[in-house]
This record gives structure tokens, C-alpha cells and sequence, in this order.
């Protein structure tokens, strides 16, 4: 037997006419949505409603998946009766893409609603290494993903901290309330990722406890 305690994170990899839709389509936009975010970066744009419907739709399966791995994770499904109620109504509020230049940060934050994710679509060469272009071995690299919870502790007996090397394709699929961060990468090109986030619309229909 084995208990499961903190946040569940889902990662997969999409296919590549999501991301390269993605890309297209986040070209095309004109927005400046930065100051509803975290990040110092100087290029962030919100997809229009046109756009997160067709995303939302062509993603409900992975959405859905969370939330049926979600009640595993928590032995949550002991609670449900009719396994299809695990498929929660979930609504798109938010999608945007990042576009991460040499120097730039995301620093610690949490975002709104109920559950974010971030998608990989292009990751430059050697962003892992540093100004001398050696690779960083002691502590996450240049340009990861870190993602945070729980405090410190000595001797370790617990894992706060979990980071991960994006490769093209590649999401996570996170509570909002999650903390993570990324750090500024030294080489040259572009790192982008689509981000956004997500409200369960029938809490009222659930147990108090089932969120």
C-alpha cells in the first residue's frame, strides 16, 4: 500500500498539429497580456475566443484525463459511484503564449482558477548550459520548469521541489495554486510555451470535500 501526499502533476506529449497551431496562431496576435502575469518577459499575447474554443475542444480529452487521474491519485474514486461523473465541466478562462528571449524570468507564482498547464512548442539549443557553456549539474539548469510545495527540511524526509527539462510537445497539468517559476536561460533563441487556466463549473453537484 502506498499514500500519495501533495499536489498532482500530469505531464504527457501532444501531437504536433497542437503545437504547431499553437505557434501559428500565437504569430497572429497583437496582444500585450503581460501585466495580467508574473513573468519579466517582453512578449506575452492572449489567444482570441475564436482560438480557445477550438483549443479547448481539441484538449478536453486531456483535461478530463487529469481530473479521473486526480480522484486516483487522492483515492478519491472511492467516493463515486458512476465512474462517468468523474468527467467534471470544466471551462477555459484564460490561454497565452510565452515567448522567453535570452535574460528573461519567471519567477515564483501561483496562478487563478483551478487548474493551469503550460505547453512546450519550441525550445532553443544548449539552453541548459551556461555563459561558458558548461552544464549545470548542482541545481535545476538554465530554463527549466520548477515546480514547489511544502517546506524545507532537514535531513531531507520529504521532496519539496521537482524541476523538468522541457522537450517540444511536452505539458503539465497542475493545480492553479501550485508554485513554480523558471529560470533565464544564457543562450540564444527562444523559448515558447502556451499556458492557461481552467475553472471547474459543477462544484455545487460534488461532495464539499471532492475539490
Amino acid at each position: 500500500m502506498s499514500m500519495n501526499f501533495g499536489p498532482f502533476i500530469m505531464s504527457g506529449k501532444l501531437e504536433d498539429y497542437i503545437i504547431d497551431w499553437l505557434i501559428e496562431n500565437g504569430e497572429k496576435q497583437d496582444s500585450d497580456f503581460r501585466s495580467h502575469l508574473a513573468g519579466h518577459l517582453k512578449i506575452e499575447k492572449a489567444y482570441n475566443d475564436e482560438q480557445r474554443k477550438w483549443f479547448a475542444n481539441e484538449m478536453a480529452s486531456v483535461f478530463n484525463d487529469y481530473r479521473v487521474q486526480h480522484n486516483e491519485y487522492h483515492n478519491l474514486h472511492t467516493y463515486i459511484k458512476d465512474p462517468d461523473k468523474v468527467k467534471v465541466k470544466i471551462k477555459l478562462e484564460s490561454l497565452w503564449i510565452n515567448y522567453m528571449l535570452k535574460g528573461d524570468v519567471n519567477p515564483p507564482h501561483t496562478h487563478m482558477g483551478d487548474l493551469s498547464f503550460v505547453i512546450y512548442c519550441d525550445i532553443p539549443e544548449n539552453m541548459t548550459t551556461d555563459v561558458d557553456g558548461i552544464i549545470v549539474k548542482q541545481s535545476a539548469p538554465p530554463g527549466a520548469i520548477i515546480f514547489r510545495y511544502g517546506e524545507d527540511n532537514r535531513p531531507q524526509w520529504s521532496t519539496t521541489e521537482a524541476y523538468y527539462v522541457p522537450k517540444r510537445g511536452d505539458y503539465f497539468v497542475f493545480p492553479a495554486l501550485m508554485s513554480h517559476f523558471v529560470l533565464p536561460f544564457r543562450s540564444e533563441g527562444t523559448r515558447i510555451s502556451v499556458s492557461g487556466n481552467l475553472t471547474y463549473m459543477n462544484r455545487h453537484e460534488w461532495p464539499p470535500h471532492f475539490f
